[in-house]
C-alpha cells in the first residue's frame, strides 16, 4: 500500500472499529447489569423458597425477634452476608433470617463478569476482522481511482515526450548541419 492508501485504510479502520466497539461495549455493559439484577432476583426467590423449606444448604437460617427497624422482604447487606427477613409461619413475634455468604455472592458476580468480558473480547475479535475487511473494501474504489490517475498521467507524459523527443532530435541534427557549415 502507498502512504496515502495506508492513511486512508487506517482512518476508515479506526472509524469503523471504534464506533462498533463502543456500541458492543454499551450492549455488553447493559447485559452485565441485567445479569446482576437477575442474579439478585434469583437469589431472592431461592431465599424465599429456603424460608419455607428445611433442606436448603446454601443459606444459613436463624430466628430473630421482630422489631420495628427490620423491614421484611428487603435485602440487608453487611461485610459477611446478604440477608432477608421473612415472616415465621408459626410465630407472630419472630422473623426468619435467611442469609447468603458475601463470598458466594462475590463469586457469582465474578462469574457473570467473566462471562461478560469473554463475550466482549470475542466480539472485539469479530469486529476487528470485519473492520479490516470493510476498510479494504472501502479502499478498493480509491485504489482503482489512483490506478486510473497514474495511467492517465503516464499517457499524458508519453504524449508530451513524443513530440519533444522529435523536436530535440531535429534540433540536434540541425546543430550538426550548422556546425558542418552546410
Amino acid at each position: 500500500l502507498k502512504k496515502v492508501e495506508l492513511e486512508s485504510f487506517i482512518k476508515s479502520f479506526l472509524l469503523f472499529f471504534i464506533s462498533l466497539s463502543s456500541v458492543i461495549l454499551f450492549l455488553v455493559y447493559q447485559t452485565y447489569k441485567k445479569d446482576l439484577h437477575d442474579l439478585k432476583d434469583t437469589l431472592f426467590a431461592q431465599m424465599q423458597i429456603a424460608s419455607l423449606t428445611d433442606n436448603h444448604i446454601a443459606f444459613k437460617k436463624t430466628v430473630v425477634d421482630k422489631t420495628d427497624d427490620i423491614v421484611q422482604n428487603v435485602f440487608y447487606l453487611d461485610n459477611k452476608e446478604i440477608s432477608i427477613y421473612f415472616d415465621k409461619k408459626d410465630s407472630n413475634n419472630s422473623l426468619l433470617k435467611v442469609a447468603y455468604p458475601i463470598a458466594s455472592l462475590d463469586y457469582d458476580e465474578g462469574l457473570i463478569f467473566k462471562k461478560s468480558l469473554e463475550i466482549f473480547l470475542k466480539s472485539l475479535v469479530v469486529i476487528f476482522i470485519i473492520s479490516v475487511l470493510f476498510s479494504l473494501y472501502s479502499l478498493y474504489p480509491y485504489k482503482k481511482y489512483l490506478k486510473l490517475t497514474d495511467e492517465f498521467i503516464k499517457d499524458i507524459l508519453h504524449d508530451f515526450n513524443t513530440p519533444l523527443s522529435t523536436l530535440q532530435l531535429n534540433t540536434a541534427i540541425l546543430k550538426k548541419k550548422i556546425d558542418n557549415k552546410n
